[in-house]
């Protein structure tokens, strides 16, 4: 179940700092705002896999 958890957040990360470079590349500070749009996302799916796992359990 942790490894799972683990391989999600890698990809995730792995993306959002992919697309955050991609908008680094255009104009810098709408990167900061698209990488903490992004972060708040991803604790947003971290709590959803940890309830997912909770229930499951």
């Amino acid at each position: 179940m942790m490894l799972t958890q683990y391989y999600l957040l890698q990809s995730l990360t792995a993306k959002s700092l992919k697309l955050a470079h991609i908008q680094q590349s255009m104009n810098y500070p709408n990167t900061l705002a698209w990488f903490s749009f992004l972060l708040n996302k991803r604790i947003v799916v971290v709590a959803v896999v940890a309830a997912a796992n909770s229930y499951l359990m």
